[in-house]
């Protein structure tokens, strides 16, 4: 993200949420705007952006035992872990996204290679048009797309606020 950022015109801001110090210490290291609140708070922060782009927890308890042990040993587990099917904070996240994002703008969310399609209908389900599934570069569905259809709250006059 931060590369990308330093290729884009002047004016963007990033503010970074978490819901652990580890974020806070990288983002602090590399001289990153800000914040360490719970990630569903965030949405005070910025005014109706274009973008919102999550990399929620969404490691399934049940795949413990299968995470390298680096990441299953020194990751905090609140980073990891999101219930017993991994998908126990997307409706918040979602719904954070859709608080937050002016009418068309873009959400993009993180998950484990087996949760596209569940992922794409809870986007549905919260309001989101357009849901696409990506790859990473080794070929495995890794993120998902959608585009949010209204903004604020379901609010339907976006373009006025």
């Amino acid at each position: 993200i931060q590369a990308m950022l330093r290729a884009e015109p002047d004016g963007h801001t990033l503010v970074m949420g978490s819901l652990g110090p580890n974020a806070a210490n990288y983002t602090l290291q590399n001289k990153l705007p800000y914040t360490y609140e719970d990630l569903t708070a965030v949405i005070h922060v910025l005014s109706m952006p274009d973008v919102v782009v999550v990399n929620p927890p969404y490691v399934p308890l049940v795949d413990r035992e299968r995470l390298d042990p680096e990441v299953r040993e020194h990751d905090p587990a609140t980073a990891l872990y999101a219930g017993d099917d991994g998908l126990e904070l997307m409706p918040a996240v979602i719904a954070a996204a859709s608080r937050l994002l002016r009418g068309g703008g873009l959400v993009v969310i993180e998950h484990g290679d087996e949760q596209a399609d569940a992922c794409l209908q809870l986007l549905a389900a919260g309001g989101f048009s357009d849901g696409q599934s990506h790859r990473d570069l080794t070929g495995r569905p890794r993120f998902v797309t959608g585009r949010a259809m209204t903004g604020w709250n379901g609010g339907s006059d976006v373009e006025s606020r």
